[in-house]
């Protein structure tokens, strides 16, 4: 059985959507099972997330970047950076933000860079553009904004936390959990027995 660590944090509850679809994603596919983290666990579930075949990571994207709870995260792990513990883990990234663009791509560029300097393979999202043409409808294309690297959501930031996100960001978030579950029982070898 794969084991994908969802490591994530959200802000005002926007990108707990988001967080949500991914692991529903994950939950599809055979022999692959969920260890959910929000980022404020993370210190104390350490273990946890280093017994993970793969670790997907999302957060909101705040001033260009990662939110400053998921850059947290990431400098807890310089120890595992320093004996590339991670190396050969399956990394994938999400993020959501007010605008349709918001500069999530510099986001999902940090959570890259995070993941190749822990010697871990990147999964991209794996899905053309789903709005490129006139008659295409934003709010149920999946990969409406045209991410390539990792899943994206729009949430207005004038509604609550329980808008949701639109039928196409929510597939998306699906997409994306299935493709690293299927990924990691493709390239991690199959455990006989729990660990």
């Amino acid at each position: 059985m794969s084991r994908i660590a969802v490591v994530h944090h959200t802000g005002y509850g926007h990108t707990l959507w988001l967080t949500k679809a991914v692991i529903e994603g994950v939950q599809k596919v055979d022999h692959a099972s969920v260890i959910d983290v929000p980022v404020a666990e993370a210190e104390s579930r350490m273990e946890e997330i280093d017994r993970a075949d793969a670790i997907i990571m999302g957060c909101p994207t705040y001033m260009g970047t990662v939110s400053a709870d998921m850059k947290k995260f990431m400098e807890l792990t310089s120890g595992k950076y320093l004996e590339q513990a991670w190396s050969n883990k399956i990394a994938a990234g999400y993020t959501n933000s007010g605008g349709y663009a918001g500069d999530k791509l510099s986001t999902l560029m940090a959570m890259v860079v995070f993941a190749a300097q822990h010697g871990m393979t990147w999964v991209s999202l794996g899905l053309a553009t789903g709005c490129a043409a006139r008659h295409d409808d934003i709010d149920s294309a999946r990969n409406a904004t045209g991410a390539y690297l990792g899943a994206v959501s729009r949430s207005p930031v004038d509604v609550d936390a329980d808008h949701g996100l639109t039928q196409g960001d929510r597939e998306t978030g699906v997409h994306l959990g299935i493709r690293v579950a299927e990924m990691a029982a493709r390239f991690i070898p199959r455990r006989t027995v729990p660990a």
